[in-house]
Parts: structure tokens; C-alpha cells; sequence
């Protein structure tokens, strides 16, 4: 499992997530990948943790059961259902979708967790942040800073800089043993952005220090 965070505006909605790719039995990093789904012509980004090949076997299916972003949520439970069936409970349980897209009435966000049977969770436009892992690290010495920019970074200011912050103390957190999950965080950190009319843009953010084992848990 793998950082999965996001941020919906009224104006504007991102995704971003890291590159480590960990074997699903040992989780240590075994590569990198981008693992952030742009649609342009349907106008939705999406991203995934927990499994590269749930992610990819969505994104594959998720262009023919729906032409918006509304009808993708309400189609995506059942498919990430049949996806992930036949993994062990723990897979099941581990793997999250998040999805953001332009519905009829703006910018629509929401969030598929395997622990919760995949019932769709909205995200509401300024409403705060996902954040997966959420454990921190309050030492760490931009916690400070992450702190004071989290309110602002959820109603559209300071973006970047917040994101890039909360993704090194993630990693920083994960070194430290201080996640419940067994996630392995590292390489290039990218941001996925949609605006409300259905621009998407991706980018890097910023560097991550190479992902290491990813077996560290909080007791």
C-alpha cells in the first residue's frame, strides 16, 4: 500500500499519490509507476493503494460503464466487487479508489474503500483532505508548516506546497513505524489536476527518498 491523497475545491480537484510499487505478499518496493488514471474526454482522474493490478483492471473496464463521472460511482462499487473478489480478505480490504470528475452540478469527488464494500463516500468541495495513510509524523520538522497549510491548501491555496509537505511526512511516518498499514512510500510524487469545467493537467510535484521496506507497523 501506497500514499493516496486528495484535495476537492469548488473550483478545482487533485490526486496525487507517489510511485512505489511493493509485491503484494512481502511489501517491499519491487519498482515504480505512475499510478494516476486521467480520462480527458470523460473528464475524471482517479488513483488507487493497495493494488496496482485492481487500479489497472479498473481502469481498463471503468471507460465502458459510464459516460460522466456520476454514472462511473454509481457503477464502480459492483466493479471493484467482481475486481477484487477472489483476493485474499486482507487485499480486499486494503485496496481504496478515489475518483473525482465533473458531474452536472460541478466538480464531484469520491472515495471506494475495500473496507467498507466499496459504498461510494463523497468528498465535499472544501471539506478538508483524504489522506491514506493518515498516521503523521508530528516531529518531523515540516509538520509545522503542513499544519498551517492545511486549511488553506483545502479551500484552493498553497496546493502544491501542502501536498508535497504531507507526502514527506507520510514517508517520514512510515520510516518511523508509525502507520497501522503495511505501505511502502517513495519515488516521484505526481499531482493530478481537474478544474470544473473538465481541464486535466499531471505533473511532479516533487521527490520522495527512494521507498524502502514497507513491512513497519504501529504496535
Amino acid at each position: 500500500m501506497t500514499l493516496l491523497n486528495a484535495t476537492l475545491t469548488a473550483d478545482f480537484g487533485v490526486i496525487v499519490q507517489d510511485a512505489a510499487v511493493t509485491d503484494a505478499s512481502t511489501h517491499q518496493p519491487i519498482g515504480h509507476a505512475d499510478k494516476i488514471v486521467t480520462m480527458h474526454d470523460q473528464r475524471v482522474i482517479a488513483a488507487g493503494c493497495g493494488s496496482l493490478w485492481a487500479l489497472r483492471a479498473w481502469q481498463i473496464a471503468a471507460p465502458r460503464v459510464g459516460l460522466t463521472a456520476c454514472e462511473k460511482a454509481y457503477a464502480t462499487p459492483e466493479l471493484l466487487r467482481g475486481i477484487i473478489g477472489g483476493l485474499p480478505l486482507d487485499a480486499y480490504r486494503e485496496f481504496t479508489l478515489a475518483m473525482i470528475g465533473v458531474s452536472a452540478t460541478g466538480l464531484a469527488g469520491w472515495v471506494f474503500q475495500g473496507s467498507r464494500s466499496f459504498e461510494p463516500e463523497r468528498m465535499m468541495p472544501n471539506g478538508g483532505h483524504l489522506i491514506l495513510p493518515g498516521e503523521l509524523d508530528t516531529t518531523h520538522p515540516g509538520y509545522a508548516d503542513l499544519a498551517a497549510t492545511s486549511a488553506p491548501a483545502a479551500a484552493g491555496f498553497e496546493i502544491e506546497r501542502f501536498h508535497a509537505g504531507l507526502a514527506l511526512n507520510q514517508h517520514s511516518a512510515q520510516q518511523r513505524g508509525l502507520l497501522r498499514s503495511k505501505s511502502c512510500i517513495g519515488g516521484a510524487l505526481t499531482m493530478a489536476r481537474i478544474d470544473k469545467v473538465g481541464i486535466i493537467t499531471k505533473r511532479e510535484i516533487a521527490g520522495l527518498p527512494a521507498a524502502e521496506g514497507g513491512a513497519k507497523m504501529a504496535a
